[in-house]
């Protein structure tokens, strides 16, 4: 959860970009502890402005309160340790948890994000028939004729 609160939506975005990049961080010293492959964490970002605040801190009086985490995270882009993707808004599955939308965009971001309808996935895996079975055998049990 985010602890602060602007007022203007590059401020924002910085605020949870650096949220990210301590997610990132943690997650590669995980990943380096087990001895696993770390690559570069990956941030995608739908803010033409905050990106270029994330590749070079330094150039932008407009974040000066924000400045800490900007130039942290611009120090990590620098190392290699964290690289920075523009991902175009409609394409944003992050969107789906922060923003009001249609059906469609829903949909869409939700088979972005790997999710799929409860009910598409019982009858692709044969589970309705699996239920159906189970509550026959249920009531079988109920009316004095047994389960088998």
């Amino acid at each position: 959860m985010q602890a602060s609160v602007t007022d203007d939506t590059c401020k924002s975005e910085l605020v949870a970009a650096s949220t990210c990049v301590e997610d990132l961080l943690w997650e590669q010293k995980l990943l380096k502890e087990l001895k696993l492959e770390r690559q570069a964490g990956k941030m995608l970002i739908d803010n033409q402005s905050t990106i270029k605040v994330c590749m070079d801190a330094g150039n932008f009086d407009g974040v000066r309160r924000c400045e800490k985490k900007s130039r942290k995270i611009a120090k990590l882009v620098n190392q290699g340790n964290v690289s920075v993707e523009y991902v175009p808004m409609e394409d944003n599955v992050a969107d789906m948890f922060t923003k009001a939308m249609g059906p469609q965009r829903f949909e869409k971001l939700r088979k972005g994000l790997g999710v799929r309808d409860v009910k598409g996935v019982y009858g692709r895996l044969g589970v309705e028939k699996e239920r159906q079975d189970d509550e026959d055998v249920i009531d079988r049990s109920h009316d004095g004729k047994g389960a088998g």
